[in-house]
């Protein structure tokens, strides 16, 4: 939510409050499997990407492999300290062996709320203070252990950042 400049009209001044609208589902998902690095203090995302395609690549996964995926511990993802990312790897399509520096991490299976951010990666913020601020306390669904994702339908590659379109996966707990 932001506040646009209050306007003069006719000696009254208005304040319009501008509501981002957000598409927030609920899913039930199988437990999925991913290639993935795992999160090293000192590196950039950036750098964990590179990393992960290089591997994949080397080891000639990209058959195998789906969206790309970034894990984040729950209570880092709720804090919006994204940059406590847990791993960042591609989805496995398909039964895989993979080799270091790749592990396989297993995404539980379960009930998630499903957010769909349209718009630059810098915006991510403004969607997870949504769902952890706002719409989970309005939903009156309840929070489950386990990591929060992020899988990413485009690349900044392929469209301008308006255009980036990244789902945000919180696990919740059984109706």
């Amino acid at each position: 939510m932001s506040l646009r400049q209050p306007r003069a009209d006719a000696n009254v001044t208005l304040l319009i409050r501008v509501n981002r609208v957000f598409n927030i589902s609920i899913k039930e998902m199988f437990p999925r499997h991913l290639a993935c690095l795992k999160h090293e203090e000192d590196s950039a995302q950036s750098d964990r990407v590179a990393a992960a395609e290089k591997a994949i690549s080397d080891q000639d996964l990209w058959r195998v492999c789906g969206m790309m995926v970034a894990t984040y511990d729950q209570n880092s993802a709720a804090g919006h300290d994204l940059s406590d990312q847990s791993n960042v790897g591609w989805l496995l399509l398909d039964r895989a062996d993979v080799d270091d520096p790749l592990d396989v991490v297993m995404l539980p299976g379960g009930r998630y709320a499903v957010l769909r951010h349209v718009g630059p990666y810098g915006n991510l913020t403004i969607a997870y203070d949504y769902l952890y601020n706002e719409w989970l306390d309005e939903s009156g669904e309840t929070l489950r252990n386990g990591p929060t994702f992020e899988m990413y339908l485009n690349t900044p590659e392929q469209v301008a950042p308006e255009e980036l379109i990244t789902l945000i996966y919180v696990p919740l707990e059984s109706a």
